[in-house]
């Protein structure tokens, strides 16, 4: 039987634990751990983490009504294998899940 508690200890396991987002309303860096990022102005362009901070974990980034914001890759690191850069539009959320060699869009 799955109760509410036992959803949020196996979730508090899989570092899945639901958290307030944090809006970013200029350019910088995703800290490790912020796992949901909330895009909160124009043309901002945010760095994820480095692949091997955050190896396993899955980062949120949602855009409210703005545009020409981007999401790129720290260093050397890709997004699905090839991409540095992403362009997002206004109202994407977006699921990157870090593994060893690059960051998958889900």
């Amino acid at each position: 039987t799955v109760t509410a508690f036992s959803y949020l200890l196996d979730n508090v396991a899989a570092q899945k634990v639901l958290s307030s987002p944090v809006s970013i309303s200029a350019t910088s860096t995703i800290p490790v751990g912020q796992v949901w990022t909330t895009l909160t102005a124009n043309n901002v362009v945010v760095t994820l983490p480095s692949l091997a901070s955050v190896q396993g974990q899955t980062y949120t980034v949602k855009v409210l009504n703005y545009t020409g914001c981007s999401i790129i890759a720290a260093g050397a690191n890709t997004i699905d294998g090839s991409l540095t850069s992403l362009a997002v539009n206004n109202y994407d959320c977006l699921y990157l899940t870090a593994t060893s060699t690059t960051w998958l869009l889900g």
